[in-house]
């Protein structure tokens, strides 16, 4: 029992962070699905991920385990503070002093100190995705087989 308690162990701890890359790579894909040029307008509309202008913010996305038992998914992409770019695009929320807060419209130059963004999710659906489909579910069942497979061989 004690080599299937120590297998069970470090194969949860694979699938924690197999599942924090799962998302991830979920929330790349949210991130790359539409596309637009430097300083024109996002064709996102409130509600779906940011469109992205250089692939920096899908990039940025990373997985990693913080402690022996914790995992983590999220972008590091930020201006300033780190990921506050990342995360205004996820929540919403008031943007100051963003470098690209100037923009071609109508033949002229426009510029602006601060813009009211509305949310913009791509982890939190990601990560609901991942869930909700049952693969989050697939990736720990395999890794507590091989747990069994490993205690038993």
């Amino acid at each position: 029992m004690d080599v299937l308690a120590a297998a069970s162990l470090e194969q949860s701890r694979e699938a924690s962070l197999a599942g924090a890359r799962e998302i991830r790579d979920v929330a790349r894909g949210r991130l790359t699905e539409q596309w637009h040029a430097w300083f024109t307008f996002s064709p996102s509309f409130p509600g779906e991920p940011p469109a992205a202008i250089s692939g920096n913010l899908a990039a940025s996305m990373n997985a990693a385990m913080v402690t022996p038992d914790e995992a983590w998914v999220g972008p590091t992409a930020g201006f300033g503070r780190s990921g506050f770019y990342a995360r205004i695009q996820e929540l919403g929320g008031l943007m100051e002093g963003h470098p690209l807060m100037h923009f071609f419209l109508e033949g002229r130059w426009w510029e602006r100190s601060e813009i009211f963004l509305e949310p913009r999710p791509y982890l939190q659906p990601s990560a609901d995705d991942v869930i909700d489909s049952g693969r989050l579910h697939e990736i720990y069942e395999t890794h507590q087989l091989a747990a069994i497979r490993e205690a038993t061989a």
